[in-house]
């Protein structure tokens, strides 16, 4: 990260920015849509002797930075949620992709070329998150862990979760002490590089344009 501009979407408390500028970042930007949490990430900040500039958006909606990042940080709310409520940094929305699918694209354009993207995926929302992730960059999986819960840890979406599995919208596994877990994934992703042929493209004859 040294020398590299960084932005965290959905900073919550800072912890991320703040190791960020910690380990050389030129320069650290850190954006949420709840004005609490822009709080905790400036006194997070100021605690350990960084900078973060940190601005209120919905993603990158009213997002007032120009500038194309080198890297780009997101742990975002994905668990489906339908006819409750739920908090803020957890509720994706009824498929758990309300954030995830505008997120994927928007950062894809607004990294530079070689720019990187790394991001938390679990294995609860619909599976189009992952497979826009495959689609729109080159992905490598870093790391991954189970996370383990039971009926009352998840109570208020259990049972929409248990529905969605029977669909195969969704994926956890049955534990032999009747608990349950689902997959994390964190991953790195750089834009794919989109190639298609203009003028004459049905003979061969004109090279690929790369955009």
């Amino acid at each position: 990260l040294r020398g590299r501009e960084v932005w965290e979407v959905g900073c919550g408390s800072g912890l991320l920015s703040t190791l960020c500028a910690r380990a050389g970042a030129s320069a650290v930007r850190a954006a949420d849509v709840c004005p609490t949490a822009l709080e905790c990430t400036r006194r997070t900040a100021i605690l350990n002797g960084v900078e973060v500039d940190v601005a209120e958006t919905d993603l990158f909606y009213g997002c007032p930075w120009i500038s194309r990042p080198d890297v780009i940080l997101a742990d975002l709310p994905q668990k489906p949620v339908v006819g409750t409520r739920y908090p803020l940094n957890e509720d994706g929305g009824p498929q758990g992709i309300s954030l995830l699918l505008p997120f994927i694209e928007e950062a894809a354009r607004r990294l530079r070329p070689d720019g990187s993207l790394y991001f938390f995926l679990h294995s609860l929302p619909h599976p189009e998150a992952v497979l826009r992730l495959h689609r729109r960059y080159r992905v490598r999986l870093l790391s991954w862990m189970w996370q383990i819960f039971n009926r009352q840890t998840l109570r208020e979406i259990h049972g929409y979760l248990v529905s969605r599995r029977l669909r195969r919208l969704c994926y956890f596994v049955d534990l032999p002490d009747g608990r349950f877990a689902f997959p994390c994934m964190i991953f790195s992703a750089t834009p794919a590089v989109v190639r298609f042929l203009v003028g004459g493209a049905s003979n061969g004859k004109s090279p690929p344009l790369t955009l």
